[in-house]
């Protein structure tokens, strides 16, 4: 298995000077695992799960991480004991990093539960919204209690969207919580969170809780259509079979409807399973299929893992839809880009930062009459004056009027010297007004900074002529 393969390459990996770089190049992203992690890779298990989220009509992927060993330290003035996990997760296309982001999960637990955790464990959950792609996920688990770490890898493949009748799902649990609808929590749908176990392991005592949703749902789909579930044995000699159904009109119309269900794990023999839900029309035709597996063990009860998530208030939804974007943008898809840009922006323009990732892509995609009107909203920002000029100067540059760019350009040049993107503008800027002399100046001070510019060195070389 390719983590016994890390784990015996960081053992065999000197414990002093090592370049921190060993330890991260195999994910790839700009997360840093320092030496004094290197001999301290701690298995997991994991799952993931590719849901649409029907209040804001977004798909998100989300994942629950279970290290199979956990370091506490003690906090004495409450009986407690406390871990801090962090996580940096990567999506990635090829070597292109479509996305990325880090989380913490600071965590406290009475002394009295330290049994249950050593037992059954700690799941870290968390979820974010993704485009259609097939991309490379990584997600890097750091506790700082114990300088521990461990790693989830896993291809991920976002489909179109379908525009009929359709199911998502069937996730599956050993509980439901309820939350508000206006709160976004890792493996929630409407107001019902799926509290999972990755192995999908349940013992005889357990409630095996199953959450999928119809959607696209129509009013006729509605009136006549139907869920049938079947649950079924794997083993050869007289497997076990359930079967139920549910019906569509039970419930009261939403163009995504959330079905929540749950069967005993009582009912079952010991086995391995196989849930398959389908989607039936009015006239018996099927519509969609979907399965998962789980595994019903022999004993009356086991523990899972204790679930660790943060919820997020979709008032603050325009943060997701510049995710959308950033992700759109990364993968060249310009028109994508500009529409979740331009929502988000909409939701809400006094998000400074937003005003100021919208203004750039604006002057990427060549929209420099709509950057100069962003820019506007940092003009009395005392945190972003260089955002603001330097948004402005290149935006009055893509619309050749070089010598206003160039009165903005240095004002971001003067706030701060060492930013090659500055330094290309103005080269650009100084050469189109034809004082070249200057120009050249710029553009080595960029090379300086950064040598590997082949544009901005076939640039210095034209210049040079």
């Amino acid at each position: 298995p390719r983590n016994n393969i890390l784990l015996a390459t960081i053992l065999n990996s000197p414990r002093k000077d090592v370049n921190p770089s060993y330890a991260s190049h195999f994910l790839n992203y700009k997360g840093v695992v320092s030496t004094e992690y290197l001999t301290n890779f701690v298995e997991s298990y994991a799952s993931t799960a590719l849901i649409q989220d029907p209040v804001t009509g977004l798909r998100f992927l989300h994942f629950s991480i279970v290290p199979t060993d956990v370091n506490v330290d003690a906090y004495a003035p409450k009986n407690q004991f406390y871990c801090n996990f962090r996580i940096d997760v990567s999506l990635r296309d090829g070597q292109n990093i479509v996305f990325q982001y880090n989380r913490e999960f600071p965590l406290y637990f009475p002394e009295s539960d330290w049994d249950r955790v050593k037992a059954s464990g700690l799941a870290i959950e968390d979820s974010f919204p993704i485009i259609e792609g097939e991309f490379r996920l990584t997600v890097l688990l750091t506790n700082t209690v114990g300088k521990q770490f461990s790693v989830l890898e896993k291809d991920v493949e976002v489909p179109p969207a379908r525009t009929t009748p359709s199911l998502d799902g069937p996730f599956l649990g050993y509980k439901f919580e309820t939350y508000p609808r206006d709160v976004h929590i890792p493996f929630k749908i409407n107001d019902r969170k799926l509290v999972t176990d990755p192995r999908k392991t349940f013992a005889r005592g357990d409630e095996i809780a199953i959450l999928f949703s119809v959607l696209n749902v129509t009013e006729g789909l509605l009136r006549d259509g139907e869920a049938k579930i079947e649950v079924r044995g794997l083993r050869e000699a007289a497997p076990v079979r359930r079967s139920f159904t549910v019906k569509l009109s039970a419930h009261p119309f939403e163009r995504t409807l959330s079905i929540p269900q749950s069967i005993s794990a009582a009912e079952l023999d010991p086995d391995y399973y196989e849930i398959v839900v389908r989607l039936v029309g009015a006239g018996g035709e099927v519509l969609d299929e979907k399965k998962d597996s789980f595994v019903v063990m022999p004993s009356p009860a086991t523990g899972h893992p204790i679930a660790n998530a943060k919820g997020f208030a979709l008032a603050n939804r325009f943060l997701y839809l510049y995710m959308l974007a950033q992700q759109s943008e990364r993968m060249n898809l310009t028109d994508a880009a500009k529409a979740w840009y331009d929502e988000a922006y909409q939701l809400n323009p006094d998000y400074k930062e937003g005003a100021v990732m919208y203004g750039n892509f604006l002057n990427k995609a060549g929209a420099f009459e709509e950057a100069l009107m962003v820019a506007e909203r940092l003009r009395g920002d005392d945190r972003r004056q260089f955002s603001y000029f330097i948004i402005r100067g290149q935006a009055l540059m893509g619309q050749n009027k070089f010598e206003d760019a160039l009165t903005d350009l240095l004002q971001a040049n003067r706030m701060y010297d060492s930013d090659t993107a500055v330094l290309n503008s103005l080269g650009r800027c100084y050469y189109r007004l034809g004082r070249k002399a200057e120009a050249l100046d710029a553009l080595n001070a960029s090379l300086k900074l950064n040598p590997d510019q082949d544009a901005i060195k076939k640039l210095v070389q034209e210049i040079g002529k």
